[in-house]
């Protein structure tokens, strides 16, 4: 062997190396666009396997019943994303389905539509209302439009509970999903789309269940520091996700104000969310090509050989000495 080719092996190497090596949580939360059926949407992807994220809420500052500007929520909240929430009336004000935020029920809904969730054990839900629904979730939003149930298209407003014909019209548009791989989206367009069109969009991602939030001038989406979607009015409330446990207790207490008081909320300890038991191992724990048990491996044998070719008498031939 030359040279040459212990320094190509070397560099090899360690270019598998800190290919495979994760450094802190940069790749929990990211952002890309994406044109499907004619939709051209913005992606936030989250894995809320990661412990130090948390997929919480937040209400219009002021509580139930208050709207608030988008930029001044995210102000307020300094979330790593946010995405529109829940229907709610414009007359009251008030949202339509069932909010939980921090363990804490915030609103009381209407059994309409469809609710998403994460459990105290971290994990996603995706479902039907229905009584005592709540109970078990740390952070839950109720009363969306089912876009996708199972893997299959399922947009049956009317047989949800809703009867507000202007869902049927095209709008921008909100969802929040869950990919085959277990992957939390939030998704927003600008397009004016109808809902049938948006879910077939939304399905060609490759998730099992979603659900349509509030859509047509209450659609927004930020990502850190940039408005993807700006709603033009203000909103009753927001799903947000903080990419550390730090950011999230920073801000609890403004996560419901007027509802929760500051003393219930500061009590809550936090939960760590954890993968499933069914949940593959995290892609830099699989021992196999591009590992980074590998890596080291094949780094540790380099220096080893490269020691002994320089150390052995016999192996001058060998390197060209």
């Amino acid at each position: 062997m030359s040279k040459l080719s212990v320094r190509w092996l070397s560099a090899l190497t360690l270019m598998l190396l800190f290919q495979t090596t994760s450094f802190g949580n940069e790749r929990s939360i990211g952002y890309y666009v994406r044109q499907l059926n004619g939709v051209s949407m913005h992606i936030v992807v989250i894995d809320i396997h990661d412990p130090q994220v948390r997929v919480t809420g937040a209400l219009a500052s002021g509580g139930i019943g208050r709207r608030e500007g988008f930029n001044s929520m995210m102000h307020r909240l300094q979330p790593t994303a946010a995405l529109t929430g829940t229907f709610f009336s414009i007359k009251s004000n008030v949202p339509v389905g069932d909010i939980v935020i921090g363990q804490l029920k915030v609103n009381h809904g209407r059994s309409v539509g469809t609710s998403f969730g994460v459990t105290t054990e971290g994990l996603l839900e995706f479902g039907p209302k229905r009584e005592r629904y709540c109970s078990g979730f740390e952070t839950l939003f109720s009363g969306g439009i089912s876009l996708i149930r199972h893997g299959k298209l399922y947009v049956k407003p009317w047989s949800e509970g809703f009867r507000d014909r202007s869902l049927y019209a095209l709008k921008a548009r909100t969802a929040v999903a869950r990919t085959n791989n277990g992957k939390l989206l939030l998704i927003a367009t600008n397009h004016q789309v109808h809902l049938t069109r948006f879910a077939q969009a939304i399905k060609k991602l490759g998730v099992s269940d979603a659900v349509a939030f509030d859509g047509g001038a209450s659609t927004g989406l930020h990502y850190r520091g940039s408005y993807l979607a700006r709603p033009q009015r203000g909103l009753t409330n927001v799903i947000i996700v903080y990419e550390s446990n730090d950011s999230y207790w920073k801000h609890i207490t403004e996560l419901a104000p007027g509802v929760a008081k500051h003393k219930q909320m500061a009590a809550m300890k936090p939960v760590t969310q954890i993968s499933p038991a069914s949940q593959e191992p995290a892609e830099s724990t699989v021992v196999g090509f591009g590992s980074p048990f590998l890596a080291w491996f094949l780094l540790l044998a380099t220096i080893r050989m490269c020691s002994w070719l320089t150390r052995n008498p016999k192996s001058k031939k060998l390197i060209g000495k």
